[in-house]
């Protein structure tokens, strides 16, 4: 518990100050605030750190927030395709990808932004190579 309070002070802090830390550390950071800011049950929990998500609302609450957090997503415009660039920089397949995630979060979008989150997630994570692509970016540490 001690670790996960220093590297959320150092998040925040970091955030603050306009530093960056690797990305790989942001998102370790953020997924543990998450886990604890959203609530998530400890059986949801494990699955989830199994890469396992359950379709709940609370892990439509978690995912959003690990997104919200890391300015990959707005409640106004849904996820943030430059942002999504940004970290795509040197990926060979990078305009297809960017394709994909737009054409996603337009014809996910709904009124609940949980909702419209999970199904955009969804639908790029099913688009084949676009979803292993960014599950490589997300999950390499």
């Amino acid at each position: 518990m001690k670790f996960y309070i220093l590297f959320t002070i150092i998040f925040i802090a970091s955030k603050a100050l306009g530093l960056t830390l690797p990305f790989g550390q942001q998102i370790n950071i953020t997924r543990n605030m998450c886990f604890q800011t959203v609530g998530v049950s400890a059986e949801n929990r494990q699955r989830i750190e199994n890469y396992d998500y359950p379709n709940t609302q609370e892990t439509y609450r978690y995912m959003r927030c690990i997104f919200e957090n890391l300015e990959l997503w707005s409640e106004a415009n849904g996820i943030q395709d430059q942002r999504i660039n940004e970290i795509l920089e040197g990926q060979r397949d990078r305009s297809n990808i960017l394709d994909v995630v737009k054409g996603c979060n337009e014809e996910s979008r709904t009124e609940d932004p949980d909702v419209w989150f999970y199904n955009t997630v969804d639908c790029i994570a099913s688009n084949g190579n676009v979803g292993e692509v960014l599950e490589n970016v997300f999950t390499a540490n």
